[in-house]
């Protein structure tokens, strides 16, 4: 019995490399299987960009109905307690992205999606916010500048009045 499975572990691995030894191609799907083989979203692959991630973010009637695709926006979140000031706590803004780029509009079952074009980076932040805390804030077209933004605060607005 020993013999045999000495003898079965190297037959093994003969035969699971002989079509590698022989420089034999792996067999291919006809084109119909390949096509068939696609994810739904595969019409989207073209523009998504080397690298990049599609975020669909459900949006107002208004903001889909003046975004287009090639549109660009500005994510932004709230806070409900970010800013501690005389030990309480106080809501405030800040600007996750800028210059994002607009994929499509969707409507589907009443509802509107913007899909917007992310890096790998900017995923992982928008992903540690609730959605209901997301704002987007559409770009007037050719305002390409990004701009250091502070985080907003009612107190930060208060002390720019006086």
């Amino acid at each position: 019995m020993k013999t045999i499975k000495k003898l079965s572990i190297p037959f093994l691995f003969a035969a699971l490399l002989l079509p590698c030894a022989c420089n034999q191609k792996p067999p291919t799907r006809a084109p119909e299987a390949e096509a068939a083989a696609k994810p739904a979203f595969a019409p989207l692959g073209g523009r998504i960009g080397k690298h990049n991630r599609i975020y669909a973010f459900e949006t107002d009637a208004a903001t889909a109905a003046m975004a287009q695709p090639g549109s660009k926006v500005d994510v932004l979140t709230a806070f409900d307690d970010a800013v501690k000031k005389n030990q309480q706590t106080e809501a405030a803004t800040a600007t996750l992205m800028q210059e994002v780029d607009v994929i499509d509009v969707i409507q589907e079952g009443g509802k509107r999606y913007l899909l917007l074009r992310i890096s790998p980076i900017e995923a992982q932040h928008i992903a540690l916010v609730p959605v209901k805390n997301i704002k987007i804030i559409l770009r007037r077209e050719g305002d390409g500048n990004i701009y250091p933004l502070p985080l907003a605060s009612r107190a930060a607005l208060e002390e720019k009045r006086k």
